[in-house]
C-alpha cells in the first residue's frame, strides 16, 4: 500500500542509486521502531542492512523480493489467526485439493463505470470442481469456482480465470 500511496509523486526510476533512494523513502513510513512482532523488527532491520549493501540492480530487486515475502508471510500469519476467528460457513466448499487453496491474491475491486479503482487482499479458502458446481460460464459449460475471504471480511465465488 505504501508503494501504491506515493506511485503517482515516484519519478521514473532508472538507475539501482534511484531505486534504493526510493525503497528507503518507503522504509522511512514503516514504522520499523514500533512494530510489537520482535521477530519481524528484527528482520525489518536485517531487509534495511542487505538494501544498504546492494550495489546492483538485481541486488535491489533481490532485497524487494525479500521485503515482499516477508511482509506476505506477516499478512499470512495474521490473516490465518483472523480466518480462524471468523465463523465463516465453509460447508458446501471442498477446503483442500487444489492448488489455490490457501493462497492470497489481490482482488481488483471495480468502480461503478467498470475500471479497477483499488485492490483489496483475499484468501482462497474453498473449491467446487466443474462437476460438483452449479454455475456456468459464459459459453454455457460447468464450470470451477474458488470461494473467497476479503480482507474487508466480504465473500466472493470466482471463476478460475478471476483466481
Amino acid at each position: 500500500n505504501l508503494v501504491q500511496d506515493s506511485r503517482d509523486t515516484i519519478p521514473l526510476i532508472t538507475t539501482p542509486a534511484e531505486l534504493k533512494l526510493q525503497l528507503g523513502a518507503i522504509l522511512k513510513k514503516l514504522p520499523v521502531d514500533y512494530v510489537p512482532d520482535d521477530e519481524l523488527r528484527g528482520r525489518l532491520r536485517g531487509w534495511e542492512k542487505e538494501l544498504g549493501d546492494a550495489s546492483t540492480l538485481e541486488e535491489v530487486v533481490g532485497a524487494m523480493r525479500m521485503l515482499e515475502h516477508m511482509l506476505n508471510t506477516k499478512a499470512d500469519e495474521k490473516q490465518i489467526e483472523a480466518d480462524e476467528s471468523q465463523p465463516f460457513d465453509l460447508d458446501d466448499w471442498n477446503t483442500e485439493g487444489h492448488v489455490f487453496i490457501g493462497k492470497r491474491l489481490a482482488r481488483g475491486i471495480k468502480g461503478r463505470f467498470g475500471h479497477v479503482e483499488h485492490f483489496v487482499n483475499a484468501r482462497v479458502v474453498g473449491w467446487l470442481p466443474a462437476d460438483e458446481s452449479d454455475y456456468t460460464d459464459a459459453s454455457g459449460e460447468q464450470a470451477a469456482l474458488w470461494h473467497i475471504i476479503r480482507d474487508d471480511n466480504e465473500e466472493e465465488d470466482l471463476e478460475e480465470s478471476e483466481v
